[in-house]
């Protein structure tokens, strides 16, 4: 061979190459970019049902409503406190599963009076948080579960496992909301 065709054998291996490389970097960036979006869709999909079961059910007595709710992966937790709440003490919010500063931002949030009770975690940071009016957070009484008449707890979070499901008690002015424990 020439030394002519071996050089612009290199040229071409090499222009191969970056092209090779031009084109995964851009098909990384383009499916990065895809999943983020479909991420940021499915939270705004969540805040939409959920502040329209709350919006549904806020002018009602006695209706009751289950849902279930999807959100991401990458969100471990969803956190709520009473819409009408701006004080809540360390032991509301104690969650080993959450780390304390996530925890702290939040009770900060709150007493702050900013208008933020939806709160979605992720890892060690706070993913969205939004703002439902009309809410008030409850739990099952887990000794006696078909009794919906508990204790209001201010705030609590859910472990995000693929669903969330949720138990929505409408009381005229406001909405009790608690994890639906039911199968």
């Amino acid at each position: 061979m020439k030394k002519a065709q071996i050089s612009s054998q290199v040229f071409i291996y090499i222009l191969a190459a970056v092209i090779l490389s031009i084109t995964l970097i851009f098909g990384y960036k383009m499916i990065n970019t895809f999943r983020i979006n479909a991420e940021l869709s499915t939270i705004n999909d969540f805040e939409f049902e959920l502040e329209s079961t709350v919006n549904e059910l806020s002018d009602e007595w006695g209706s009751v409503k289950r849902e279930t709710f999807s959100l991401p992966g990458s969100i471990t937790h969803l956190c709520m406190s009473n819409s009408g709440i701006h004080e809540l003490i360390s032991s509301d919010i104690v969650y080993p599963d959450i780390h304390p500063l996530v925890l702290s931002l939040i009770q900060d949030s709150i007493e702050s009076k900013i208008l933020k009770n939806i709160f979605l975690i992720e890892e060690n940071k706070i993913k969205d948080s939004f703002f439902i009016n009309n809410t008030k957070i409850y739990e099952f009484d887990n000794e006696n579960p078909d009794n919906v008449d508990d204790t209001e707890i201010k705030f609590t979070c859910f472990e995000n496992k693929n669903n969330i499901k949720l138990y929505f008690i409408a009381e005229g002015k406001f909405v009790k909301i608690m994890e639906d424990i039911k199968k």
